[in-house]
């Protein structure tokens, strides 16, 4: 069976590539006015980070608008091509994650997918997270001064001072959103130019959270076997780092706020979940509804 979702997924992956393909709606970013007084954390800020040799800077993702979009064209006639594109099942597409940011100066937050039915990472959703994992004491900025800045001439970032995530970064939040629909997931801490170079924070490639009603210990599960993902547990602080690094690396830091690090020697992952057979076929039974959906249209673009 496994074999024959593999097949599924593959051919989900072809048609992704289609030209036809036109799904970008929208989601809500809102960041709270300046002046809100900062929430309480009790997140450690002054740990360092697990000492590897300090990663390459990552090629700069493409430049995303922040614009609204622009509004939907006409239905096209039969002899324009295939009608517009059909939403994909909602069982399908990721669900909408609640992100806030405690520290610094504000209580912002993100609504929405992190990805699209396709799991990539949304464009206004990687802004969103960057600009909430942004530095303690980088001051939010506006929608006017998002829309202006030039992020071809400044590769890597999406503002002043507000540097941009990897999009891989997205992927494993998401997982997390999954995983407790509809809890708010907090960020406690993110860029830190001041931390060491070997440190992912110091590059904007790692975020420290945490999920409401949930255990640290809970949500490490979620993310525990995940390739080229940095994963540390802190318990007395009871907040996950996560990070996008070419390697695997786990580690469990049992410090408290302000304290040294304490790093637990031999830290091992848990074991990867079992698979769920009933979820799996759920989602081979949505893929295929997808591929019912878009066939038809991806057969129209090739007789064209």
């Amino acid at each position: 069976m496994l074999r024959w979702y593999a097949c599924v997924t593959a051919t989900l992956g072809a048609l992704a590539a289609s030209p036809a393909r036109a799904d970008a709606p929208v989601t809500t970013v809102l960041f709270a006015a300046s002046g809100v007084a900062p929430a309480a954390s009790t997140a450690s800020e002054t740990r360092r980070a697990a000492v590897e040799p300090a990663p390459s800077p990552s090629p700069a993702s493409p430049a995303a608008s922040v614009a609204s979009p622009a509004p939907a064209s006409p239905a096209s006639s039969p002899t324009d091509g295939p009608p517009a594109a059909r939403r994909r099942p909602e069982a399908s597409c990721p669900r909408p994650a609640l992100i806030t940011r405690r520290m610094g100066d504000g209580d912002d937050s993100f609504h929405g997918p992190l990805l699209d039915c396709d799991r990539r990472p949304r464009p206004e959703a990687l802004i969103a997270l960057s600009v909430l994992a942004r530095p303690r004491t980088q001051p939010a900025p506006s929608a006017e001064a998002l829309a202006a800045f030039d992020r071809a001439a400044r590769p890597g970032w999406v503002a002043e001072g507000v540097r941009e995530v990897p999009g891989e970064l997205l992927e494993r939040v998401q997982r997390i959103a999954d995983a407790f629909d509809g809890h708010r997931i907090e960020i406690v801490s993110g860029h830190r130019p001041d931390a060491s170079p070997t440190s992912r924070h110091h590059h904007a490639r790692a975020i420290d959270l945490r999920v409401d009603g949930a255990s640290a210990e809970e949500v490490r599960d979620v993310l525990a076997g995940l390739d080229a993902t940095g994963l540390g547990l802190y318990p007395r602080s009871e907040f996950v780092h996560v990070d996008v690094r070419e390697r695997a690396h786990y580690w469990v830091d049992e410090s408290g706020p302000g304290e040294a690090p304490r790093y637990v020697r031999g830290a091992s992952p848990p074991a990867p979940p079992a698979v769920d057979i009933d979820a799996l076929r759920r989602e081979t039974e949505a893929a295929l509804d997808a591929i019912r959906v878009e066939l038809p249209e991806a057969e129209a673009l090739r007789a064209r």
